[in-house]
Protein backbone atom coordinates (compact mmCIF):
# COMPACT_ATOMS: atom_id res chain seq x y z
CA UNK A 1 0.00 0.00 0.00
CA UNK A 2 2.83 2.36 0.86
CA UNK A 3 4.46 1.77 -2.48
CA UNK A 4 1.19 2.54 -4.32
CA UNK A 5 0.76 5.82 -2.48
CA UNK A 6 4.37 6.70 -3.21
CA UNK A 7 3.85 6.00 -6.95
CA UNK A 8 0.67 8.02 -7.08
CA UNK A 9 2.33 10.96 -5.38
CA UNK A 10 5.27 10.68 -7.75
CA UNK A 11 2.92 10.59 -10.78
CA UNK A 12 1.06 13.60 -9.44
CA UNK A 13 4.30 15.53 -9.04
CA UNK A 14 5.47 14.62 -12.53
CA UNK A 15 2.07 15.72 -13.94
CA UNK A 16 2.36 19.05 -12.17
CA UNK A 17 5.90 19.47 -13.50
CA UNK A 18 4.70 18.64 -17.02
CA UNK A 19 1.81 21.07 -16.70
CA UNK A 20 4.08 23.79 -15.34
CA UNK A 21 6.59 23.10 -18.13
CA UNK A 22 3.89 23.33 -20.79
CA UNK A 23 2.60 26.53 -19.18
CA UNK A 24 6.14 27.87 -19.17
CA UNK A 25 6.54 26.95 -22.79
CA UNK A 26 3.27 28.71 -23.65
CA UNK A 27 4.35 31.78 -21.72
CA UNK A 28 7.75 31.66 -23.42
CA UNK A 29 6.19 31.38 -26.87
CA UNK A 30 3.77 34.21 -26.07
CA UNK A 31 6.59 36.41 -24.78
CA UNK A 32 8.69 35.57 -27.83
CA UNK A 33 5.76 36.51 -30.07
CA UNK A 34 5.36 39.81 -28.21
CA UNK A 35 9.08 40.45 -28.54
CA UNK A 36 8.98 39.71 -32.30
CA UNK A 37 5.95 41.96 -32.78
CA UNK A 38 7.65 44.69 -30.77
CA UNK A 39 10.78 44.32 -32.88
CA UNK A 40 8.69 44.43 -36.08
CA UNK A 41 6.85 47.52 -34.92
CA UNK A 42 10.13 49.16 -33.88
CA UNK A 43 11.58 48.21 -37.28
CA UNK A 44 8.57 49.71 -39.04
CA UNK A 45 8.80 52.87 -36.96
CA UNK A 46 12.51 53.07 -37.65
CA UNK A 47 11.98 52.57 -41.38
CA UNK A 48 9.17 55.14 -41.31
CA UNK A 49 11.42 57.53 -39.46
CA UNK A 50 14.20 56.96 -42.00
CA UNK A 51 11.78 57.42 -44.92
CA UNK A 52 10.41 60.60 -43.36
CA UNK A 53 13.92 61.88 -42.79
CA UNK A 54 14.82 61.02 -46.39
CA UNK A 55 11.67 62.77 -47.63
CA UNK A 56 12.45 65.82 -45.53
CA UNK A 57 16.04 65.82 -46.74
CA UNK A 58 15.02 65.49 -50.40
CA UNK A 59 12.32 68.15 -50.00
CA UNK A 60 14.85 70.38 -48.29
CA UNK A 61 17.29 69.84 -51.15
CA UNK A 62 14.54 70.60 -53.70
CA UNK A 63 13.55 73.75 -51.80
CA UNK A 64 17.14 74.91 -51.59
CA UNK A 65 17.62 74.12 -55.30
CA UNK A 66 14.42 75.96 -56.22
CA UNK A 67 15.58 78.92 -54.15
CA UNK A 68 18.98 78.84 -55.81
CA UNK A 69 17.52 78.98 -59.35
CA UNK A 70 15.84 82.41 -58.97
CA UNK A 71 18.95 83.72 -57.26
CA UNK A 72 21.04 82.54 -60.22
CA UNK A 73 18.52 84.10 -62.62
CA UNK A 74 18.68 87.34 -60.68
CA UNK A 75 22.46 87.29 -60.81
CA UNK A 76 22.41 86.77 -64.61
CA UNK A 77 22.30 90.09 -66.49
CA UNK A 78 20.45 90.33 -69.80
CA UNK A 79 21.51 92.67 -72.59
CA UNK A 80 19.03 95.42 -73.32
CA UNK A 81 17.42 94.83 -76.76
CA UNK A 82 17.66 98.55 -77.46
CA UNK A 83 21.42 98.12 -77.71
CA UNK A 84 21.00 95.88 -80.76
CA UNK A 85 18.62 98.35 -82.39
CA UNK A 86 21.09 101.15 -81.78
CA UNK A 87 23.94 99.11 -83.28
CA UNK A 88 21.79 98.37 -86.34
CA UNK A 89 20.97 102.07 -86.70
CA UNK A 90 24.65 102.99 -86.53
CA UNK A 91 25.39 100.46 -89.26
CA UNK A 92 22.64 101.95 -91.44
CA UNK A 93 24.08 105.42 -90.86
CA UNK A 94 27.57 104.26 -91.83
CA UNK A 95 26.24 102.60 -94.98
CA UNK A 96 24.28 105.73 -95.92
CA UNK A 97 27.32 107.97 -95.47
CA UNK A 98 29.55 105.63 -97.49
CA UNK A 99 26.89 105.42 -100.21
CA UNK A 100 26.62 109.19 -100.51
CA UNK A 101 30.42 109.49 -100.60
CA UNK A 102 30.43 106.93 -103.40
CA UNK A 103 28.02 109.14 -105.35
CA UNK A 104 30.62 111.90 -105.21
CA UNK A 105 33.36 109.64 -106.57
CA UNK A 106 35.32 109.03 -103.33
CA UNK A 107 34.39 105.41 -102.74
CA UNK A 108 37.02 103.64 -104.81
CA UNK A 109 36.24 100.70 -107.04
CA UNK A 110 33.59 99.25 -104.73
CA UNK A 111 31.97 102.64 -104.27
CA UNK A 112 31.84 103.19 -108.01
CA UNK A 113 30.13 99.84 -108.56
CA UNK A 114 27.62 100.49 -105.77
CA UNK A 115 26.83 104.00 -107.01
CA UNK A 116 26.34 102.71 -110.56
CA UNK A 117 23.89 100.13 -109.26
CA UNK A 118 21.79 102.66 -107.36
CA UNK A 119 21.86 105.22 -110.17
CA UNK A 120 20.79 102.48 -112.55
CA UNK A 121 17.87 101.61 -110.28
CA UNK A 122 16.68 105.09 -109.27
CA UNK A 123 18.34 107.58 -111.62
CA UNK A 124 18.66 111.09 -110.17
CA UNK A 125 16.55 110.06 -107.17
CA UNK A 126 19.49 107.93 -106.00
CA UNK A 127 20.91 111.04 -104.31
CA UNK A 128 17.97 110.93 -101.88
CA UNK A 129 18.16 107.20 -101.20
CA UNK A 130 20.76 107.35 -98.35
CA UNK A 131 18.68 109.94 -96.48
CA UNK A 132 15.49 107.96 -97.05
CA UNK A 133 17.13 104.74 -95.87
CA UNK A 134 18.39 106.22 -92.61
CA UNK A 135 15.13 108.08 -91.95
CA UNK A 136 12.98 104.99 -92.45
CA UNK A 137 15.26 102.84 -90.27
CA UNK A 138 15.23 105.39 -87.44
CA UNK A 139 11.47 105.89 -87.76
CA UNK A 140 10.70 102.17 -87.62
CA UNK A 141 13.04 101.56 -84.69
CA UNK A 142 11.62 104.46 -82.67
CA UNK A 143 8.06 103.29 -83.44
CA UNK A 144 8.62 99.53 -83.38
CA UNK A 145 5.46 97.50 -82.97
CA UNK A 146 3.26 100.24 -84.44
CA UNK A 147 1.11 99.21 -87.38
CA UNK A 148 0.58 102.82 -88.47
CA UNK A 149 4.35 103.40 -88.48
CA UNK A 150 4.83 100.47 -90.87
CA UNK A 151 2.11 101.85 -93.15
CA UNK A 152 3.76 105.27 -93.18
CA UNK A 153 7.16 103.77 -93.94
CA UNK A 154 5.78 101.69 -96.81
CA UNK A 155 3.93 104.72 -98.19
CA UNK A 156 7.11 106.81 -97.99
CA UNK A 157 9.08 104.27 -100.01
CA UNK A 158 6.21 103.95 -102.50
CA UNK A 159 6.20 107.75 -102.89
CA UNK A 160 9.92 107.63 -103.59
CA UNK A 161 9.38 105.08 -106.37
CA UNK A 162 6.49 107.03 -107.88
CA UNK A 163 8.66 110.17 -107.95
CA UNK A 164 11.21 108.14 -109.90
CA UNK A 165 8.54 107.45 -112.52
CA UNK A 166 7.40 111.08 -112.63
CA UNK A 167 10.99 112.30 -112.98
CA UNK A 168 11.66 109.84 -115.80
CA UNK A 169 8.53 111.00 -117.62
CA UNK A 170 9.32 114.69 -117.16
CA UNK A 171 13.04 114.55 -118.05
CA UNK A 172 13.27 111.86 -120.74
CA UNK A 173 9.70 111.12 -121.73
CA UNK A 174 8.57 107.87 -123.28
CA UNK A 175 10.43 106.10 -126.05
CA UNK A 176 8.58 103.26 -127.71
CA UNK A 177 10.50 99.99 -127.72
CA UNK A 178 12.86 101.10 -124.92
CA UNK A 179 13.59 98.02 -122.76
CA UNK A 180 13.86 98.12 -118.97
CA UNK A 181 17.55 97.28 -118.96
CA UNK A 182 18.16 100.25 -121.26
CA UNK A 183 16.60 102.49 -118.58
CA UNK A 184 18.98 100.92 -116.07
CA UNK A 185 22.04 101.44 -118.27
CA UNK A 186 21.05 105.05 -119.06
CA UNK A 187 20.60 105.85 -115.37
CA UNK A 188 23.92 104.23 -114.40
CA UNK A 189 25.80 106.02 -117.16
CA UNK A 190 24.23 109.50 -117.21
CA UNK A 191 22.87 109.63 -113.62
CA UNK A 192 19.61 111.27 -114.66
CA UNK A 193 15.98 110.35 -115.11
CA UNK A 194 14.31 107.75 -112.93
CA UNK A 195 16.39 104.71 -113.75
CA UNK A 196 14.92 101.25 -113.82
CA UNK A 197 12.07 102.09 -111.43
CA UNK A 198 11.08 105.15 -113.41
CA UNK A 199 11.20 103.19 -116.66
CA UNK A 200 8.94 100.55 -115.12
CA UNK A 201 6.18 103.12 -114.46
CA UNK A 202 6.64 104.74 -117.87
CA UNK A 203 6.46 101.43 -119.74
CA UNK A 204 3.44 100.43 -117.67
CA UNK A 205 1.26 103.52 -118.17
CA UNK A 206 2.33 105.21 -121.41
CA UNK A 207 1.57 102.36 -123.85
CA UNK A 208 -1.84 101.75 -122.26
CA UNK A 209 -3.26 105.19 -121.31
CA UNK A 210 -0.85 107.57 -123.05
CA UNK A 211 1.35 110.38 -121.72
CA UNK A 212 -1.54 112.38 -120.23
CA UNK A 213 -3.00 109.32 -118.53
CA UNK A 214 0.44 108.43 -117.15
CA UNK A 215 0.78 111.90 -115.59
CA UNK A 216 -2.70 111.61 -114.05
CA UNK A 217 -2.02 108.17 -112.62
CA UNK A 218 1.35 109.19 -111.17
CA UNK A 219 -0.08 112.33 -109.56
CA UNK A 220 -2.99 110.30 -108.15
CA UNK A 221 -0.54 107.79 -106.66
CA UNK A 222 1.46 110.64 -105.12
CA UNK A 223 -1.71 112.02 -103.48
CA UNK A 224 -2.58 108.57 -102.08
CA UNK A 225 0.93 108.17 -100.64
CA UNK A 226 0.77 111.64 -99.05
CA UNK A 227 -2.61 110.81 -97.46
CA UNK A 228 -1.20 107.57 -96.02
CA UNK A 229 1.89 109.31 -94.71
CA UNK A 230 0.08 112.22 -93.07
CA UNK A 231 -2.98 110.16 -92.09
CA UNK A 232 -5.11 113.16 -93.07
CA UNK A 233 -7.87 113.23 -95.63
CA UNK A 234 -7.74 115.97 -98.27
CA UNK A 235 -11.52 115.92 -98.58
CA UNK A 236 -11.87 116.51 -94.85
CA UNK A 237 -9.68 119.59 -95.19
CA UNK A 238 -11.71 120.84 -98.15
CA UNK A 239 -14.90 120.27 -96.20
CA UNK A 240 -13.55 122.16 -93.20
CA UNK A 241 -12.45 125.10 -95.35
CA UNK A 242 -15.81 125.23 -97.12
CA UNK A 243 -17.61 125.28 -93.77
CA UNK A 244 -15.41 128.15 -92.62
CA UNK A 245 -16.16 130.13 -95.79
CA UNK A 246 -19.89 129.48 -95.38
CA UNK A 247 -19.87 130.61 -91.71
CA UNK A 248 -17.89 133.76 -92.48
CA UNK A 249 -20.25 134.67 -95.36
CA UNK A 250 -23.27 134.10 -93.15
CA UNK A 251 -21.85 136.25 -90.33
CA UNK A 252 -21.03 139.01 -92.82
CA UNK A 253 -24.56 138.94 -94.19
CA UNK A 254 -26.00 139.10 -90.66
CA UNK A 255 -23.81 142.11 -89.81
CA UNK A 256 -25.00 143.93 -92.91
CA UNK A 257 -28.61 143.31 -91.99
CA UNK A 258 -27.99 144.66 -88.50
CA UNK A 259 -26.21 147.71 -89.91
CA UNK A 260 -29.11 148.64 -92.25
CA UNK A 261 -31.45 151.32 -90.87
CA UNK A 262 -34.90 150.14 -89.82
Amino acid sequence: MASKSTKSSTAAKSGKRTASASTGQKKGSASSRKTASARASSGKSASGTKAASRTKTSSGRKTSASRAVPEQMEDYEYTDPLIYYEIFLWLILAFSVLLFISYLGFGGVVGEAVSSFFFGCFGSMAYLFPFLLFFLAAFLISNRGSHIARIKAAASFALYLVLCGLLELMMLGYTRGFALMEYYEAGAQYKNGGGLMGGLFVNLFCPTIGMAGAYIMLILMIIICVVLITQRSLFAGVKHQSQRVYRSAREEQQRRREAEPA
